[in-house]
C-alpha cells in the first residue's frame, strides 16, 4: 500500500478522497484540516503522497507547500482546488 494525506479543510472532500481510494494500492494514512495540521501529519505519519487542498484556514495549502519545500521535503505534492489565482499559482510552481 501506498501511504497518502489529505488535507481539505471540508470534510466531505476528505471522505470522498478516502472513498475513492478505497479498494486501490493508495492508503489514506491520515486527514487533515489545515497547513499546521498537515505538517504535524507529515511528521507522524510520513507519506509518501500529500494531497493537499490550495485553499484552507490558517496556513493555506501553498505556505504549506512552501515549508515541506524550505524543509528539503521532495515528496510528491497533488494539489486540488476548485479555483486558484495567477499569484497562488505562481506560488506553486516556485515550490515545485
Amino acid at each position: 500500500m501506498i501511504p497518502v494525506l489529505v488535507a481539505d479543510d471540508h470534510g466531505f472532500i476528505r471522505a470522498g478522497v478516502e472513498a475513492v481510494l478505497r479498494g486501490t494500492r493508495f492508503s489514506v494514512v491520515a486527514a487533515t484540516a489545515s497547513g499546521e495540521e498537515t505538517l504535524d501529519a507529515i511528521k507522524t505519519h510520513d507519506p509518501a503522497i500529500v494531497l493537499l487542498d490550495i485553499n484552507m484556514p490558517g496556513m493555506n495549502g501553498v505556505q504549506t507547500l512552501e515549508v515541506l519545500r524550505d524543509r528539503g521535503d521532495k515528496r510528491p505534492v497533488v494539489l486540488l482546488t476548485a479555483e486558484i489565482n495567477d499569484r497562488q499559482l505562481i506560488s506553486v510552481m516556485r515550490a515545485g
